[in-house]
């Protein structure tokens, strides 16, 4: 429990990330007092070289030698499928014992809570937790530690902290995300390879046009050295780096900054010195930094500005530079028409003011391209002599394990199969009310900007004789200073006969008694049975399946219950970080030129997501056949349409295609 008292606040620990076992010992040599680390399965840098057990073991008795605690990132949703192989993560997890686990699926929480207790969780910030409502919501689940997202402002983040009592934790360095928390759907939509899985495209970084200009969604990277001080005063107990895929040097490098901004801010310039050459972005404060206006940037590539090619010979390329270059060090140009060449220096000469460098990479070079610094000739750093640990752990017996994983998936929950649909439609706009016959649905979610619930006639006779169909659908944001504002507006609701709320996050149902209606929508991710056990604990009474679900994974649900979209446009990205972007013109990116993208803004969140919408309506028979008679039908991000209503409908009770429309990873898979 953290010490609330102004007078003593917790020291944070600086917690570091590495993505190999020569990135842990620089973040050692380098000050940190907690290291997190993936192993080679379900954490969400898919792409990080990662540690094996033997490296995860030796690793431990570094630590526990140098008195470093460490953390092993589990944050990845997870397929049916691969439970087993989770619960076998866990049984050797729960032998090493690391200082904890941070976890961003409800189902691993709900195993390990069950089946490896000993074992310590923290809220990944993919858990999208952001006032003081999921904080508390994750102490009472025995969360040690919580996440809190990136999109927090110092005074949030100082009232989030005043009405905590579970550890909290911010990244203060590092790449950010465009969509909030991270919980982004584009990577998914354009290729399979899903952020939520590990494996993200980096969709953000590419060039958005409009019909007049482009409009990049690229963030600067996030540098906190002006906030350090407010952030030791706010009891928060642990300041992360991110970086898993970043160098050695850099985890040295940005691990000895922060830890003379956090031991002796008088040496102030010296850390500086060392954040320069981080060879990330250029940086924004970001909203804990109080201002966001320059936080968007048209640099995509990382890397330290050099300056740009003054002159360009047939072999070798010129520029002006008073930064040290060397043998082994790594160039990215950026050419006038936005591509770029990458090439390691493997000759150069010194001239006046910079250097001649032999070009080593074919490419269009000219005279004004950019020239980054994109990394640096590894620097020997001081070894860690530590011989390396035996991994001894005893594998879990395969009838343990199939026991387990039985008891999860339950095979005869298949059989609680209705005769009849039940339709659930979305509306974000009051404008469709007019457009609704009740009589095709079993439940309606309201999902509007806060002005139209106050405009939601809840006395005019049709909606009133259909109150009790009516589900008021939290947002998936709701500012610290907006808790208020919603308790008074669900309190309010209540008194005029509605009974029925969606919760976007699982804390919201703090919200509520024991005994209401409650449900959740996709941005809770019921991504396996181990998720629906939690759902069910938690007295929820229906569940919406995940947007960027496939046939593969829906077929091995062993609960048949949940709700299946079958007609949406998703989100793909949702982010609080506003954009100049006119909305009444379409937009579009480099990589897919035939995919028109719409833009919106709500209650000060900002969405992109795709023209045409995604259809499973032809596969409605084939869900049936599984088991599942509850369908989502989202007119979000749509004109009100009576015949729009009408077809849609239609189609879902006929199993019959709509066109034009995406089938998201449906049939080619989430990876």
């Amino acid at each position: 429990m953290q010490d609330k008292s102004k007078n003593n606040p917790v020291k944070p620990e600086l917690l570091l990330p590495a993505g190999n076992m020569e990135n842990f010992k620089a973040a050692i040599v380098g000050g940190a007092d907690a290291v997190y680390l993936g192993i080679k399965q379900f954490n969400a840098r898919g792409r990080a070289q990662n540690f094996s057990w033997q490296e995860l073991a030796t690793a431990l008795e570094i630590g526990r030698q140098y008195k470093v605690k460490i953390y092993v990132t589990l944050n990845t949703v997870i397929k049916n499928t691969e439970i087993e192989d989770l619960i076998e993560t866990l049984h050797h997890l729960n032998q090493l014992r690391p200082g904890a686990l941070i976890i961003q699926d409800w189902g691993v929480y709900y195993i390990v809570k069950k089946y490896f207790p000993k074992l310590k969780v923290h809220a990944s910030t993919q858990m999208g937790n952001h006032n003081h409502l999921g904080t508390n919501h994750a102490k009472k689940l025995d969360f040690q530690r919580v996440i809190l997202a990136r999109e927090l402002t110092m005074p949030e983040l100082k009232r989030i902290t005043q009405n905590t009592e579970v550890q909290t934790e911010v990244f203060i360095h590092g790449a950010l995300c465009y969509s909030f928390s991270g919980m982004c759907l584009f990577s998914s939509f354009t290729g399979g390879q899903g952020a939520n899985r590990g494996l993200c495209k980096q969709p953000c970084r590419r060039i958005f046009h409009t019909p007049q200009k482009s409009t990049p969604f690229s963030l600067k990277d996030l540098q906190s050295e002006n906030n350090i001080e407010q952030l030791k005063q706010l009891n928060i107990h642990s300041l992360k780096i991110e970086g898993r895929l970043k160098s050695a040097n850099y985890v040295f490098n940005v691990a000895k900054a922060y830890k003379i901004l956090l031991n002796d801010p008088s040496k102030r310039n010296e850390a500086l010195k060392l954040l320069e050459m981080d060879m990330g972005r250029d940086k924004t404060g970001y909203f804990a930094g109080g201002d966001v206006s320059d936080a968007i940037t048209s640099r995509t590539a990382t890397g330290y500005n050099l300056g740009h090619i003054i002159k360009n010979d047939t072999e070798y390329l010129t520029i002006h530079t008073s930064t040290k270059l060397e043998k082994g060090d790594r160039l990215r140009i950026v050419h006038q028409d936005g591509k770029q060449t990458a090439f390691k220096i493997n000759k150069h000469e010194t001239i006046d003011n910079g250097y001649r460098i032999l070009k080593t990479a074919r490419g269009k070079f000219a005279q004004g391209d950019k020239v980054f610094l994109a990394s640096q000739k590894e620097k020997k750093i001081k070894s860690i002599d530590v011989p390396a640990a035996e991994f001894n752990s005893k594998p879990i017996s395969k009838k343990n394990k199939a026991q387990i994983a039985d008891e999860i998936k339950d095979k005869k929950r298949k059989n609680t199969r209705s005769n009849r649909d039940n339709i659930f439609v979305r509306i974000n706009d009051l404008d469709w009310i007019k457009k609704i016959q009740f009589n095709d649905i079993e439940g309606l979610l309201l999902k509007l900007p806060l002005k139209q619930y106050g405009q939601l006639r809840t006395e005019v006779p049709f909606i009133k004789k259909n109150l009790h169909k009516i589900i008021i659908e939290l947002p998936a944001f709701i500012p610290e200073d907006g808790i208020s504002k919603w308790k008074e507006l669900i309190n309010n609701l209540k008194s005029k006969g509605i009974k029925k709320f969606a919760l976007s996050h699982l804390s919201q149902q703090l919200f509520f008694n024991p005994k209401d209606f409650l449900m959740t929508n996709e941005q809770v991710y019921a991504f396996n049975d181990a998720v629906i056990h939690v759902l069910k604990s938690e007295k929820i009474n229906k569940y919406t399946l995940p947007f960027e679900n496939d046939m593969d994974n829906i077929k091995n649900y062993s609960f048949s219950d949940g709700i299946i979209p079958v007609y949406f446009r998703p989100p793909l990205f949702f982010s609080r970080m506003p954009v100049k972007i006119d909305s009444r013109k379409p937009v579009f990116d480099d990589y897919n030129p035939n995919m028109q993208l719409n833009y919106i803004k709500r209650d000060n969140l900002n969405y992109i997501y795709p023209e045409q919408p995604v259809s499973f309506t032809h596969q409605v028979n084939e869900f049936r056949k599984q088991g599942f008679n509850n369908f989502l039908v989202d007119f979000s991000f749509e004109k009100p349409s009576q015949n729009r209503w009408k077809t849609v409908l239609k189609r879902v009770k006929f199993s019959e295609q709509i066109q034009p429309a995406y089938s998201f990873n449906l049939k080619n898979g989430l990876v």
